[in-house]
């Protein structure tokens, strides 16, 4: 191993650290990662640009490869097993959603899947007619993701920064272990330091005192090690019986995935309750609608499926998506309420259609924007619903045949529609910014865009 120093910049200037490091980092790549180590490696590109995409920073230039690269993996996850994409508008839309504006879509991100070969671009003289698409299976698409942030050629800090975090998720560490391992990988003091002051900056990582020991602690916010560290400290200040309720929570919603906030606000104090969500036991993710409503629901971070010792990953959110859509359906839908979340799951898995039905054109629209189904004009404002991502559905079904269903009762709600934004978790904990209520012109106009209708 060698380390870079004054001596090595003074020689090479800071180009000469720049090849050393990236050198350093894509042997140890090349060489000692496993293709386990690659997917780990994508899920945590992903994660990092979902969370980054809050933010608005100059330095968020310092992470350039690993937002680019992320948004590619998020792409080829939406457009997976849809096999033909008709019109650059079409994919447009759907890329918005991930931060992928349309001349970064036509001249970065396109360009990098044609080279991989996930896309065919069929061009003409006028642009894009179609694109035709290869996507692999999701693991796949991690080592593709992660192939595309390595030809990117990654800065240190966030060659540095995949380190850390993946070091910091398996154990909560102490500074001192984190800088010896940063340094055995080839970086300088410099570069560490920048590292753990851009990762604490953006909450990519927590760097705290806890009491009895002798220094500070770095974790991170993705897992159940983070988490129980922060739980650990909310459980201190409370009491027994507001420490059985968050234990009863936690069970509650580990058998019952993606319940409604507003049920759960009911039993649970709302300190408390707020607590629980900033420390992550819980996910929750937000449901609004082109007339400005939302809706929340309750997830746990990892999700149980069919066995109890199977815990079902969602890096790319369309589980999450998928549950909040078909809880809304049951819960919250005008038009007719789902009744058995289960029996509609398998009912679209085994024949790969349902409809026509009208709740369909109007409550799942956010899933035709994720590519998980297409929905189909059956006439009289009625619709099919097409599925095209089996797997989700599959994985889907898992947790919710895990699960049970709670009765919920509530007041009905007019013009209650499932047709505008999906929040994720990360999203839902930074809470930087608040998307703006989508105007019903611009609903409509996305909702014809997907279905290739005349605007």
């Amino acid at each position: 191993m060698f380390s870079l120093n004054n001596t090595t910049l003074a020689k090479g200037g800071q180009i000469a650290q720049r090849l050393l490091v990236t050198t350093s980092f894509k042997l140890h790549l090349g060489i000692k990662l496993s293709i386990m180590d690659y997917k780990r490696m994508g899920s945590w590109i992903i994660a990092t640009q979902k969370h980054l995409q809050e933010f608005s920073s100059p330095y968020l230039s310092l992470y350039d490869a690993t937002l680019i690269s992320g948004k590619a993996g998020r792409l080829m996850a939406k457009i997976r097993k849809m096999e033909v994409i008709d019109s650059e508008e079409k994919l447009a839309v759907m890329a918005s959603s991930i931060g992928v504006q349309p001349t970064e879509l036509r001249k970065i991100i396109l360009p990098l899947l044609e080279e991989k070969g996930i896309i065919d671009v069929h061009r003409d003289s006028t642009g894009i007619k179609k694109i035709e698409e290869n996507v692999p299976r999701e693991e796949e698409i991690l080592k593709i993701t992660t192939e595309i942030w390595e030809d990117i050629d990654p800065q240190p800090i966030e060659e540095a920064s995949l380190e850390n975090i993946e070091y910091s998720t398996i154990l909560p560490r102490t500074k001192s272990e984190v800088t010896s391992l940063l340094e055995s990988k080839g970086y300088d003091a410099e570069v560490i330091k920048s590292t753990l002051e851009l990762q604490k900056s953006f909450d990519l990582i927590r760097i705290e005192q806890i009491p009895g020991v002798n220094e500070p602690i770095v974790y991170t916010e993705y897992t159940w090690g983070e988490n129980a560290l922060k739980i650990a400290h909310l459980l201190k200040r409370l009491d027994s019986p507001q420490k059985s309720k968050i234990e009863t929570l936690i069970q509650i919603v580990s058998k019952n995935q993606a319940l409604p906030l507003e049920l759960i606000a009911k039993s649970l104090p709302s300190d408390l309750l707020n607590n629980t969500r900033k420390t992550g036991a819980i996910d929750v993710v937000r449901v609004s609608t082109s007339g400005g409503v939302e809706k929340s629901f309750v997830l746990t971070p990892r999700m149980f499926g069919t066995l109890k010792d199977k815990l079902v990953d969602d890096i790319c959110d369309q589980i999450k998506l998928f549950l909040s859509c078909i809880r809304f359906g049951q819960h919250y839908s005008k038009i007719s309420k789902v009744r058995d979340p289960v029996a509609l799951v398998r009912a679209l898995i085994e024949r790969g259609s349902i409809g026509p039905a009208t709740p369909i054109g109007t409550d799942y629209v956010m899933l035709e924007v994720e590519g998980i189904v297409k929905l189909r004009p059956a006439g009289g404002g009625m619709y099919y619903m097409d599925l095209v991502k089996d797997d989700v559905a599959k994985l889907t079904l898992q947790v919710l045949e895990h699960g049970e269903i709670l009765p919920f009762d509530t007041a009905e709600l007019n013009n209650l529609y499932q047709t505008g934004m999906f929040t994720n978790p990360e999203q839902d904990r930074i809470k930087l910014k608040r998307t703006p209520t989508e105007s019903k012109i611009a609903q409509e106009l996305l909702i014809r865009t997907l279905r290739g209708q005349e605007l």
